[in-house]
């Protein structure tokens, strides 16, 4: 199979040489290149992506299957057969975007309906006072009781606004216990979350990711020495939690003062680079992989949490959560430090 794509391959570039070429010849010209797009986007991921044998998908036979209807695609065709293309991977991370940058949705994770269990305004409802939005409207805190913080973030996107957190930590940190929410956060950035988790960490602590043929990158993340937050945690969690924010709840909960509950999280363990294809459209995809502390992988099987509080968009709009009533109970019940 191998030496089959490696011709069609060839033959590929020598169309793309010789249309790059009548393109130079004629000015405005358009030609499409979708069977160039295909081509390039399984070989990337037949180089790079790092769960076929973990999801037991035959990776040759989907180019088998697909390249046929590739060479017949025409003009925007291809968006909906490249998501066809990456779909049985079930992968919340892959992304098709368009030129301009456009994401495609390609896989929707069983657990998305979660999204709807969470919610910022019932949230309020716990609040004696009103929440402080910060962080280039990434976080909020507030109190949810005279000794009990609350810390919410929306995303772990990479940018300074992750700084505010320092700015939220030393105002709660006369509170006895710390609510640590990340409930609907999709992760972004390990530089974010390594940033936070060294405000509660009292030693170092190695997050480690995979490659598909065994190497492995790590580093460490050392405690904050001018600022960490030593009160009880609670990390709130839920199914519409993903990737660098699963990671962030495990590392968290390695520390004795810190407790993760809510629902299993959403099983996104993979880490993306973005490869750009011959059209100008952009693949997004994982090339490397993370495990929880137990050795299994955190795609697909999540992080469990140490205290199970399920919650439904129902009791959401009851204006109850139980999750975040469970973590106030908890810290209540436990001696300050």
């Amino acid at each position: 199979m191998r030496s089959v794509r490696a011709g069609l391959l060839l033959l590929a570039a020598l169309s793309w040489c010789i249309c790059s070429c009548a393109d130079l010849l004629a000015p405005g010209q358009t030609r499409d290149r979708n069977l160039q797009d295909f081509e390039a986007a399984w070989e990337i991921a037949a180089t790079h992506y790092p769960f076929f044998a973990f999801k037991r998908v035959n990776w040759d036979s989907m180019y088998t299957a697909f390249r046929p209807r590739a060479a017949q695609a025409r003009g925007d065709d291809i968006y909906p057969l490249l998501c066809e293309l990456f779909l049985p991977l079930r992968d919340v991370h892959i992304q098709v975007q368009s030129e301009a940058g456009y994401p495609m949705v390609n896989y929707r994770w069983p657990r998305v309906g979660d999204v709807a269990t969470y919610s910022p305004t019932v949230v309020r409802h716990y609040c004696r006072y009103p929440l402080r939005v910060t962080g280039e409207n990434n976080m909020e805190y507030g109190l949810v009781g005279d000794t009990i913080g609350y810390l919410h973030f929306a995303t772990f996107a990479r940018g300074e606004w992750i700084r505010a957190v320092d700015q939220a930590l030393a105002e709660l940190s006369h509170t006895h216990g710390l609510i640590v929410d990340v409930r609907n956060n999709f992760g972004g950035s390990s530089t974010s979350s390594d940033y936070v988790l060294a405000r509660f960490i009292d030693r170092p602590l190695t997050q480690v990711m995979y490659f598909r043929d065994g190497r492995t990158v790590s580093w460490t993340i050392e405690p904050c020495a001018t600022l960490r937050y030593a009160g009880r945690v609670v990390v709130l969690i839920n199914g519409a939690t993903l990737s660098a924010a699963e990671m962030f709840a495990e590392l968290m909960r390695q520390m004795p003062t810190v407790t993760v509950l809510g629902d299993t999280s959403g099983g996104g363990g993979g880490d993306t680079e973005l490869f750009g294809l011959p059209s100008g459209k952009k693949l997004k995809l994982p090339v490397k992989f993370a495990r929880r502390t137990d050795g299994e992988m955190i795609e697909w099987n999540g992080i469990i949490p140490d205290v199970v509080v399920e919650q439904t968009a129902s009791d959401v709009r009851k204006g109850t959560d139980k999750q975040l009533a469970a973590a106030i109970a908890l810290l209540q019940a436990t001696p300050p430090r």
